[in-house]
């Protein structure tokens, strides 16, 4: 039973590094056009202004008080309008996995990206369940499936580092597949590696 997707999300392997790019719901909110015309008046608004400012010098001193009160009005709505506005503002979320380090990347569109690096020893891939529980029995309880095979769904990623010292969950549900997919990647990895240091340290005859 395939399950349904949704985020759109990319997963990528070279070499020993595995990324997996979840990307946001592409979404039509009809009120994003009125933030846009908005956000036009309201520049055209500031900049007309402005320029009467600097170019007209017979204003009277009201004259000069109501321009300052619409620039002011206007920078207002545009700012008001460019939060309003989701239109793909929130952008990709980015884990690049390697052997012993974790990249965390998040774009928050126009201008912010936000970038977290984790290096540890030790890491447990599974799922966020939603449900907060410190060991087995609490999570039986709770009826959190610890079994990662018998999961079903959506669910956010998580990388479980070091025993707990540091733990990376993603804002967004992906199918449990790419999950799977993704921990049986990385052991194989993490094991041949381990396997290539043991023939580089055993004694040459």
């Amino acid at each position: 039973m395939s399950t349904n997707i949704l985020y759109p999300y990319t997963l990528e392997k070279k070499g020993d590094m595995i990324k997996l790019e979840i990307m946001p719901k592409r979404t039509h909110n009809p009120l994003n056009i009125l933030y846009i015309v908005v956000m036009i008046l309201s520049s055209i608004s500031i900049v007309g202004c402005t320029s009467s400012l600097f170019l007209i010098d017979f204003f009277t001193s009201k004259d000069y008080l109501a321009l300052i009160s619409v620039i002011i009005g206007s920078l207002l709505f545009l700012v008001l309008a460019f939060y309003l506005l989701k239109w793909e503002r929130k952008g990709n979320e980015i884990f690049i996995l390697h052997s012993n380090k974790l990249e965390n990347i998040v774009t928050i569109k126009p201008f912010k990206t936000e970038k977290h690096i984790f290096n540890f020893e030790k890491l447990e891939i599974g799922y966020q369940s939603g449900e907060d529980f410190y060991s087995e029995e609490e999570a039986i309880l709770l009826g959190v499936e610890l079994d990662l095979d018998k999961v079903v769904g959506n669910y956010p990623i998580q990388f479980y580092m070091d025993d707990g010292l540091q733990v990376v969950d993603s804002e967004r549900r992906i199918p449990v597949e790419v999950i799977r997919k993704i921990k049986e990647e990385y052991l194989l990895n993490h094991n041949n590696l381990m396997d290539q240091q043991q023939a580089e340290n055993q004694p040459t005859r």
